[in-house]
């Protein structure tokens, strides 16, 4: 100010301006904590004493709180805000970046890759265990499911492997730790009547678990034979899915009961057997006994899960058409469950935990 001419008493320094210093005190302060935010993700440590010239006891409980708070971020976050950056100055394209915002919890660079690798395992286990001798695999692909008929509530985030063939459509719940099936349904397509596709919402915690796009599953609607057993033609489950009363009813009155799939979101992996062609190619010398060859469909891998399901839902009905005519409704565009759906179904506890896990994350 002296500098520059516009001070009214040079010799009194600050003090001829009262509200001067503690005005420039708060701007250096507000500043630092703006800078401190993008780094640390919390406001600057001792910033009462940058803004009163002193400490007190409300500052240190501030530092404490930034303290706990900077331990939580570096430990969760940075691989994320990382990852940001990097999309921000041009290192990552924008998919490497959207893999992340599944959930903002800490993930390794490789763990994406790892999980890929060990769903590719549960798939081709799954194919190998429950997939009848003589059937092709059409698509094969990466899901979360209840495991229970007439059920849209998913309880654990564990795995399961959604598998179409040209006579039946597979549901399998595999164990990652023994790396095997620890149950499966079996639908034929004879008994398939309706396929339903569409939003899929199951957690209301992130706006990423909102978006309809990215949380999208199918709902398989069958007829049961008189007698539901294993043996049954069309229908067989094995040890918890058990039926209970269906709800749904087809056009003609017939009671029909679903399960619910909803597509991986991330890590996703969609495999097949190799087409006739392809295979007569590679291996010419195939024997009847012998299995066609599972490939990766990665160009299906890397799309969103809308059009996974879409996909899914068009394989169906093609070789539904193949073993008859469907009815006209035998493929529905409609939520599962909906985003206003999801909001409602939540109880006081889920609300309040919600709320503490946004807090944390701010």
């Amino acid at each position: 100010l002296v500098r520059l001419g516009v001070h009214a008493a040079p010799e009194l320094g600050l003090a001829a301006h009262p509200g001067l210093e503690p005005t420039l005190n708060r701007l250096w302060a507000n500043n630092g904590d703006y800078i401190s935010r993008q780094y640390a993700g919390t406001s600057a440590m001792k910033g009462d004493f940058t803004r009163t010239g002193r400490r007190n006891f409300g500052g240190m409980v501030n530092d404490a709180t930034y303290s706990l708070a900077r331990l939580w971020i570096n430990t969760f976050r940075d691989y994320f805000s990382q990852a940001v950056l990097d999309f921000l100055v041009g290192n990552h394209a924008a998919a490497a970046v959207f893999r992340t915002l599944i959930d903002l919890r800490s993930r390794e660079p490789d763990q994406v890759r790892q999980m890929a690798s060990a769903r590719e395992t549960a798939v081709r286990t799954s194919v190998a265990i429950v997939v009848r001798d003589g059937e092709r695999v059409q698509l094969a692909c990466v899901v979360q499911s209840p495991m229970a008929l007439d059920s849209l509530k998913i309880a654990a985030a564990a795995d399961s492997v959604l598998i179409l063939t040209d006579a039946a459509v597979y549901v399998c719940s595999y164990c990652d730790r023994q790396q095997k099936v620890s149950e499966f349904l079996r639908i034929g397509l004879s008994v398939l009547a309706r396929v339903q596709y569409g939003a899929y919402i199951t957690d209301t915690r992130t706006p990423q678990c909102l978006d309809p796009s990215r949380n999208h599953g199918v709902v398989l609607s069958f007829a049961l034979a008189p007698d539901h057993h294993s043996s049954s033609p069309g229908y067989e489950f094995e040890s918890s899915l058990a039926a209970t009363q269906p709800f749904v009813s087809s056009a003609d009155g017939e009671k029909l009961h679903f399960i619910a799939c909803k597509v991986a979101t991330e890590a996703q992996v969609v495999m097949q057997h190799t087409p006739d062609d392809a295979e007569s190619a590679a291996q010419p010398t195939l024997k009847d006994s012998e299995q066609p060859a599972l490939v990766r469909l990665t160009r299906l891998e890397n799309q969103a899960p809308d059009l996974l399901t879409e996909c899914l839902c068009s394989a169906m009905l093609s070789l539904k058409l193949a073993h008859g005519d469907p009815s006209s409704q035998f493929i529905t565009d409609a939520p599962i469950i909906s985003v206003a759906a999801a909001k409602q179904s939540k109880t006081l506890v889920e609300k309040m935990t919600t709320r503490l896990h946004s807090a944390l994350w701010i």
